[in-house]
């Protein structure tokens, strides 16, 4: 199980956000996009690791959005998070990979469903 403000904590100072607020609202911001993409299943099992206050971002219901790449997850990231999409890449990549750190097998399965999933869940690179 992870815990929440070490996840929270860890992707924000990969993605360089100025504070925990930011932090907070990227890694809500990306995990409702990653939910919205996945099948009911693969929701549930991201939510299952989830700390309970995280959980409501990755609950949803209904049809799953199937974007065709990468770049559109990253858009609906962007449009939840209210920045621009170079800032929500890198909130993608920082949010997946901590994920991929913390639960490999849960991050394993979502990266073979989700588009460009290898690329998405590497760590930001910050060179």
């Amino acid at each position: 199980m992870i815990r929440y403000a070490t996840f929270v904590e860890a992707a924000g100072a990969q993605a360089g956000t100025a504070d925990t607020e930011e932090a907070r609202r990227a890694v809500e911001a990306v995990i409702a996009a990653v939910a919205a993409s996945l099948e009911e299943a693969d929701r549930d099992r991201l939510a299952a690791v989830l700390p309970g206050s995280l959980r409501g971002a990755a609950e949803m219901r209904g049809q799953a959005l199937h974007h065709d790449s990468g770049a559109a997850l990253v858009s609906a990231v962007s449009a939840g998070s209210g920045c621009p999409a170079e800032r929500a890449r890198f909130y993608t990549q920082a949010v997946l990979s901590t994920l991929a750190a913390a639960e490999p097998d849960v991050a394993g399965v979502l990266a073979r469903r989700l588009p460009d999933g290898e690329e998405l869940f590497a760590p930001v690179d910050q060179g």
